[in-house]
């Protein structure tokens, strides 16, 4: 069974249920927000600035710094706006709570489609990522590193990967050495997936049976790294050139091998970043956790109900930002959207996360952090929805 027909199946199982649409509301709420502020500089208001202080750390897949909390959810009381930094961003009241923490709602797809296009200190990525572009293979036409790599599946097991380049071109890497990998059910699945790329751009890694599989985009070529009988379904990237071999997806503790000796470098304990909030005793996470210049962001299934003036919306997909205090950004219209809608892609900086919005036609989109502020970075074309999947991979853009 491939993604696309699980995303299929579970489009069927959850058709019929409905829930509040909210988003509409509050993104109404963010655009009158938007025209005062818009009246107050015009007005001649003077807009207070608030630094946030930078906490570097080596790992790109940190261990999570949470600590358990009470599980609660609340309609937002009356607060003053908080004071955000950089241009235009917008300070909004979020739309409901959770654990005491603001959460915002996602525009929907159709909203993202009107968005901005993300101009100041955008990620280095071209308007239009095409996946079917023209592309010399990186083989022969060699670049040091990668901004981000996709990888291109069917149900007839073929792949490609796709990469782009720091200047916005195409390169292919010919991924036919590469076997499907089993996974702890026993299915086997593409070796492909969103941890293949490193932070730096530099590697790209894919897990095999007994082993890893990396290539070197400076060296211009691979190399094997033996892992024994060590589950390596969930290889992520604990740093800049050492991989994690996660037990499970939630984490727990595991196996490092570094690979550019080709050997064990000890083990880690890797637990998801929740920021501390209690999203129910069955949320899990999906996609990969990226550490940013001041903190966390991890993407969930959340198992709580959030409560909302006009009802609740139940098990909503989320993502948990730590920027100082935890934020959530909670994604509606979910049958607009694939399953594991919106994973985490990297931090552009302090305050801005860009995250997939995986669907039909799908887009990276930027989130200023506790704000009702959203624009696109790019949209992804070039692959055939409901014959093909595709994989996002991305380098770590704030540094």
């Amino acid at each position: 069974m491939t993604t696309e027909n699980l995303r299929d199946l579970l489009h069927e199982q959850v058709a019929d249920v409905t829930m509040p649409d909210v988003s509409d509301a509050a993104w109404r709420r963010a655009q009158r927000v938007r025209r005062r502020r818009t009246l107050a500089v015009m007005a001649g208001a003077a807009a207070a600035v608030v630094g946030v202080a930078g906490v570097v750390t080596v790992l790109d897949d940190d261990p999570g710094r949470s600590s358990p909390g009470p599980a609660t959810s609340s309609p937002a009381p009356p607060t003053s706006p908080a004071t955000a930094t950089g241009p235009d961003v917008t300070s909004a009241r979020p739309d409901t709570r959770l654990d005491g923490a603001p959460v915002y709602f996602s525009p929907t797809p159709a909203q993202e489609d009107a968005l901005p296009v993300m101009d100041l200190a955008r990620p280095p990525l071209p308007e239009v990522v095409d996946l079917s572009a023209d592309a010399r293979p990186v083989e022969t036409d060699p670049v040091d590193r990668a901004e981000a790599a996709f990888a291109v599946s069917d149900d007839r097991g073929g792949s490609r990967v796709v990469l782009v380049a720091p200047d916005g071109s195409y390169r292919t890497l010919d991924v036919s050495r590469l076997e499907p990998v089993t996974h702890e059910d026993g299915y086997e699945g593409p070796p492909t997936g969103d941890s293949m790329l490193s932070p730096t751009g530099a590697y790209l890694q894919f897990p095999q049976d007994g082993h890893l599989m990396v290539y070197d985009l400076g060296l211009r070529e691979w190399r094997r790294v033996g892992t024994g009988a060590n589950v390596t379904e969930h290889a992520t990237w604990a740093n800049d050139t050492q991989v994690y071999l996660r037990p499970r997806a939630t984490g727990g503790e595991g196996p490092v091998y570094d690979i550019e000796r080709g050997e064990s470098s000890g083990r880690m304990r890797y637990d998801a970043p929740s920021g501390g909030l209690d999203l129910g005793a069955g949320a899990t996470p999906y996609g990969r956790h990226r550490t940013g210049p001041a903190g966390d962001a991890q993407s969930w299934y959340a198992d709580v109900a959030l409560s909302l003036p006009e009802g609740r919306l139940d098990g909503p997909e989320v993502l948990v930002a730590t920027s100082g205090r935890p934020s959530v950004l909670a994604f509606t219209a979910g049958t607009e959207r694939w399953k594991a809608c919106c994973p985490v892609a990297s931090w552009a900086n302090q305050r801005v996360i860009v995250y997939e919005s995986r669907r039909e036609a799908p887009q990276l989109v930027a989130w200023w952090v506790g704000t009702h502020r959203f624009e696109t970075v790019s949209r992804i074309v070039g692959f055939t929805p409901g014959e093909e999947v595709f994989a996002g991979s991305y380098a770590r853009w704030w540094m």
